[in-house]
Order: structure tokens, then C-alpha cells, then sequence
């Protein structure tokens, strides 16, 4: 819920700031400043919806094997 309302904040900013395109200013553009703050805020979100999209994921067991000319037959096992 936090994430959605600072998103709806972040869209009104960006908004308002192009609403103003045609007041004859030079050079008309968004200036942002991303903090480490707000780094470290977005890293946690992201590992949160990585894990909880990761763990509804079923990857089946593979293996295998093949040949690399200079390193010879390689065999793989993939479980879970």
C-alpha cells in the first residue's frame, strides 16, 4: 500500500512539472535526484516481490549431459 501511494505521489509530481511545458521556458525538463535512501528503498521492495513471485515458481528437475571440445563430456543435474 506504502508503495502504491508513492507512486500515485511520484505520477502527480511528474504531472504537474510537464503541465507547465508552453510557459516559454528556455530548456523545460524533470530534474531528480535518486538518494541512497531511496536506493536502499527500492532494493528492499524489489527482493520482496523477487521472493514472493520466486516462490510460486515450480522449476522441474532437469539433467543432461554434453560435450565442450576442450573440456570433454560435462553431465548437469538441476532439483528444485
Amino acid at each position: 500500500m506504502k508503495a502504491r501511494l508513492h507512486c500515485v505521489a511520484v505520477g502527480l509530481m511528474l504531472w504537474m512539472g510537464s503541465s507547465r511545458f508552453g510557459e516559454g521556458t528556455a530548456n523545460p525538463g524533470i530534474v531528480v535526484q535518486i538518494t541512497r535512501k531511496g536506493l536502499e528503498y527500492a532494493h528492499q521492495y524489489a527482493i520482496a516481490i523477487l521472493k514472493k513471485e520466486l516462490s510460486t515458481i515450480k522449476v522441474p528437475n532437469l539433467s543432461g549431459h554434453f560435450r565442450i571440445r576442450w573440456v570433454g563430456s560435462v553431465s548437469y543435474d538441476f532439483h528444485r
